[in-house]
């Protein structure tokens, strides 16, 4: 008794794993090196089926995604990129797995195809300038400067929204700087009239 499980290693399935495949994948748990294999009778074949040694003892599936991480601690354990967008949803409940924001304006196009991700209407007068009806500021996203509430209207660095590359980041702050809104988002020659 190897394993020290109280099955003689004959009858003993997993003869160097003492949880004998806990989790039933029929794979024996610990790795290490193979046990010797019964033959009685000198034939050449076994005495009983040898198990293959799990790589992931606690996940019946074995690493279903392939990706290297056994499904007891993977955070996607059925996603390979295991949340690529870093939106906190897994690739199989994740709509838009390549958008963080997750089609913020609603419009059923996530943002990597969308010409206009802030724009629900997508350009509806067609004169190649979005509306902009939502916004997103990352409140992770810093530049040397600051953090996007310093580029909002009225703060010193709204003037520096274009030259520092906010536009984008930091669209709801440097909104207007950036002339991310389409004035007239119903009319395509932008006069008002």
């Amino acid at each position: 008794d190897v394993d020290g499980d109280d099955l003689c290693s004959d009858e003993d399935p997993c003869p160097v794993d003492a949880f004998n495949d806990h989790d039933s994948d029929m794979m024996c748990g610990v790795l290490g090196p193979a046990p010797a294999v019964p033959d009685a009778d000198s034939d050449g074949v076994t005495d009983r089926p040898t198990m293959v040694l799990d790589p992931c003892p606690d996940d019946p599936e074995n690493d279903i995604d392939s990706d290297g991480l056994c499904g007891d601690v993977d955070s996607c354990p059925h996603d390979a990129f295991n949340d690529l967008d870093g939106d906190g949803l897994c690739e199989a409940e994740d709509s838009c797995p390549f958008d963080v924001n997750n089609d913020l304006d609603s419009d059923s196009i996530c943002s990597e195809m969308d010409s206009c991700p802030y724009d629900g209407l997508n350009d509806v007068d067609s004169d190649s300038m979005c509306d902009h009806a939502v916004c997103y500021d990352d409140p992770e996203f810093h530049s040397p400067a600051g953090y996007c509430a310093d580029y909002a209207d009225g703060r010193p660095l709204n003037a520096l929204c274009v030259r520092d590359g906010m536009c984008s980041e930091c669209n709801c702050a440097c909104a207007t700087a950036c002339q991310l809104a389409d004035p007239c988002p119903f009319d395509s020659f932008n006069d008002a009239e």
